[in-house]
């Protein structure tokens, strides 16, 4: 593992949060979701204990800080957020305790991890459609330092690590970089419509 990548992939993931939690602490666009950031502190407090028990090492640094900014952002979103119960937010919090479960049940920390990750990007589908609705409504700086940080995260492995500790990193980039990209192109399709 390259211990410096991994470190600075948990640094960038970190910083990428000063500019959303800048944008909470005054008037703007941003409006995050405290149902979809709970979810997440949930998810990232649960799979930063089972990579834990995989003895993940220094694979820790990415999730532990992206679980740090979103402890911050929760916090501030119970405040400042745009509160909406559905059904799917709904089934993404069963989903979470579900993967709870089975790794409490089962013992098997692997498929703890695998679930989470699975439910982790469920919310983020829900933050896709929200950014195509409301392109203006997420901190872009947050969500392309998190594709940056997972993609550095992935890279700092190495080829000597476990297989399962590669999901959480590679897919936080692609996850959070299809975030930004949509709402990207949703700005540009809107400006271009003079919407």
């Amino acid at each position: 593992m390259l211990a410096w990548l991994a470190v600075l992939s948990a640094v960038v993931g970190l910083i990428g949060y000063v500019p959303y939690v800048r944008d909470l602490c005054r008037p703007s666009d941003t409006k995050p979701d405290p149902i979809l950031w709970g979810i997440w502190a949930l998810e990232y407090t649960s799979l930063v204990a089972a990579q834990a028990h995989e003895a993940a090492g220094l694979a820790l640094f990415l999730p532990a800080s992206q679980l740090a900014g979103v402890a911050i952002v929760l916090a501030l979103s119970l405040r400042r957020g745009a509160l909406s119960i559905t059904r799917q937010k709904v089934l993404l919090l069963v989903c979470v305790l579900a993967a709870l479960s089975w790794w409490w049940l089962a013992s098997s920390a692997v498929v703890a991890i695998l679930l989470l990750i699975a439910v982790e990007n469920s919310a983020v589908v829900a933050t896709i459609f929200k950014v195509w609705e409301e392109p203006h409504s997420e901190n872009l700086a947050m969500w392309g330092s998190a594709c940056a940080a997972g993609f550095m995260g992935t890279l700092a492995l190495g080829f000597e690590a476990q297989i399962v500790l590669y999901a959480y990193p590679a897919s936080l980039a692609l996850m959070t970089g299809t975030v930004t990209g949509v709402a990207l192109a949703r700005r540009r399709s809107l400006v271009a419509t003079g919407a």
